[in-house]
């Protein structure tokens, strides 16, 4: 699990690609990171599959899935490209911005940046989930939803954000991956099987002798 907030911004040093999977090595200043540990890379959730740590930081190889190529725009990400960078939340951690899976429902394009309002493209299949004031994750940085229509929505980015992740470096016409508040999705599967249940009819309260 993690919680939005990216804690470094790493640089992707090798990827091969081996058919419709890939693997990427990437360099990071952030340290104690292990084999085996779970580190969201633009908020897809990835397994440190071997690492080398020095003072200076850490140099990590994680494999990823066609699936996921598909689906985030890791497909996209070449050597020298920067990435966010967040290691998998502890118990004893801080919750600072809200509840992530590192599963990336699909990318969205940035279509405009005026002073601190970002707008991006909204498919179909996520904007039920997006809503005003609702929270969302936008290449794993949580980020708070200022307005939205059916094709499109806007987030507003402080200072320490723009500074502190990949925004900083965004374009219009950049593909970025998107998950939405995944509680959304549980009250929307709740929802339909409360109204998939059967409803109960004079007959059935005859039938059964009520």
């Amino acid at each position: 699990m993690f919680t939005g907030i990216i804690q470094d911004i790493g640089i992707p040093v090798q990827k091969k690609q081996t058919g419709e999977t890939a693997t990427f090595k990437i360099k990071t200043n952030l340290t104690g990171i292990n084999t085996g540990d779970s580190i969201a890379v633009n908020g897809v959730c990835l397994t440190a599959r071997h690492t080398e740590n020095s003072n200076s930081g850490t140099l990590f190889q994680s494999d990823i899935s066609g699936e996921t190529l598909r689906r985030t725009n890791l497909r996209l990400i070449s050597p020298g490209t920067k990435v966010n960078l967040e290691t998998s939340l502890r118990a004893d951690g801080k919750l600072g911005g809200h509840i992530l899976t590192g599963h990336v429902q699909t990318t969205i394009k940035l279509l405009s940046i005026k002073k601190d309002i970002f707008t991006f493209s909204c498919p179909a299949g996520v904007s039920k989930y997006v809503v005003p004031k609702g929270s969302v994750a936008i290449d794993g940085i949580s980020l708070t939803v200022t307005g939205q229509k059916d094709n499109w929505f806007t987030v507003a980015v402080i200072p320490h954000t723009l500074k502190n992740t990949t925004l900083q470096f965004k374009k219009p016409g950049d593909t970025l991956n998107i998950e939405p508040d995944i509680f959304s999705k549980y009250v929307e599967k709740h929802l339909k099987e409360i109204n998939n249940r059967k409803k109960i009819s004079m007959e059935d309260l005859k039938k059964y002798g009520w």
